[in-house]
């Protein structure tokens, strides 16, 4: 081996990356992105691969000295007069300052981060464009990862900003996505989308989808033990995450199976409808369901994972409504329990579950389907153990942590390779 193959293959072995996290550790809040980054870390462990994470929020602040590899963002803050300068900038019509805090505050952390142990390449997610502000704070590659971009998910929520603040959201988002060094995508949906948005060819772009961890078969959905009659909701009360479309399918649900109950775990964000009014869960149910179907909801609001686990267990199907998803945790996490699954034929979802194989699907927003297909498990139990079945094959086949650190890991050497390529040609 020459010595300039010896630098090249030096150059292309991947020993720690680094990940940014809106919260850590794990459990301490609800979000996506901190479920990722933490299946993902366990996949690269497994791999050999080290691992480093900044936090832009330690929940628990006792956590932040617990980990030698966790830096708390949120306490690296730029100095004062570039504070002022920004905040000038933004009365003058400018920026928002959001992006460009959050990306010196990471770039900060990412500083300690890298001090204490080398990385070897970073990656973050695009919201608010603050990664276009991280982007050097070390001399390594940047990852954007396609966690929620906003020109996708703000008109699902039907709550539109006012014009020029979304304006500067999504430019600001497309200014970080075109400034990585290569972008991941959980989902062809989200990447199809935003290169449309955009106009962006992102050709280092690759599709790679969220890792989810595995149940052992001892802690999985079992039929004989299930509540033959609840049906479980997890997620926001909100229009983005189609719970109107989830209390709409069981009050119709109820016509056919009087005694289903329906178990919604999840906080209230408040539910815009097409005339602009927010709703709240309770102002939404006296409005919209009779009393004999509002008797039977459970609203538990937000629960620790552990409950959330036992839930699944026990509820007999589980049922997602969303209008967009840039990949679908909840779907996935269901499919890892071996839950019976309702899913609407919405974005990425579709790349997750497929129709009478491991799920039944239902048009988006399509209230009337979704009950249909809510009766016809409850009508044809066999069906529904045998979608159970292969939703925990394919969770176990797809979205093992180790599996998609796999192709992770092969990405981020291609992505560390062309960016040492790139700086000797330089």
């Amino acid at each position: 081996m020459t010595d300039a193959e010896g630098s090249l293959l030096s150059a292309r072995q991947i020993r720690r990356v680094g990940f940014v996290s809106p919260a850590w550790p794990p459990g301490s809040l609800s979000n996506g992105i901190v479920t990722y980054v933490a299946n993902i870390r366990l996949g690269l462990t497994a791999l050999g691969v080290g691992s480093g994470v900044v936090a832009n929020q330690i929940a628990l602040p006792s956590h932040s000295t617990e980990e030698s590899d966790v830096v708390d963002a949120s306490h690296c803050h730029p100095p004062l007069r570039l504070r002022l300068l920004w905040k000038a900038g933004e009365r003058l019509g400018g920026m928002s300052t959001l992006d460009r805090r959050l990306g010196a505050a990471v770039g900060a952390a990412l500083r300690i981060s890298h001090a204490r142990a080398p990385l070897d390449l970073f990656e973050m997610e695009e919201s608010f464009g603050g990664a276009r502000f991280a982007k050097g704070a070390i001399l390594r590659p940047m990852i954007v990862r396609l966690h929620g971009p906003w020109c996708l998910v703000s008109p699902a929520l039907g709550r539109p900003d006012d014009p020029r603040t979304f304006q500067r959201r999504v430019e600001s988002e497309g200014r970080a996505i075109l400034a990585a060094d290569a972008v991941s995508s959980p989902s062809r949906h989200a990447l199809q989308q935003v290169r449309a948005h955009y106009g962006f060819p992102l050709a280092q772009a690759e599709v790679i989808p969220n890792p989810i961890a595995i149940q052992p078969e001892s802690l999985r959905w079992r039929y004989e033990e299930s509540d033959k009659k609840t049906v479980l909701f997890v997620g926001r009360f909100d229009r983005l995450k189609g719970a109107d479309v989830v209390l709409g399918a069981f009050a119709r649900l109820v016509r056919e199976i009087p005694d289903a109950r329906l178990v919604f775990v999840g906080p209230d964000r408040g539910l815009s409808d097409d005339a602009g009014k927010t709703w709240s869960f309770d102002e939404y149910t006296r409005a919209h369901l009779s009393g004999e179907v509002v008797s039977r909801i459970t609203m538990l609001g937000e629960r620790p994972s552990s409950e959330i686990a036992e839930l699944r267990r026990r509820s007999f199907v589980t049922i997602i409504a969303s209008r967009f998803e840039t990949f679908s945790m909840t779907a996935v996490e269901a499919l890892s329990y071996g839950c019976p699954l309702v899913a609407p034929s919405a974005a990425a979802i579709v790349e997750i579950v497929e129709h009478g194989r491991n799920g039944l699907l239902f048009g988006s927003a399509d209230v009337e389907d979704a009950a249909r297909q809510l009766v016809r498990l409850f009508r044809e139990p066999e069906l529904a153990q045998n979608l159970a079945a292969a939703g925990a094959e394919d969770a176990t086949r797809r979205f093992a942590p180790e599996v998609v650190a796999r192709q992770m890991l092969s990405f981020y050497e291609r992505v560390r390779a062309r960016w040492f390529t790139g700086r000797r040609t330089d």
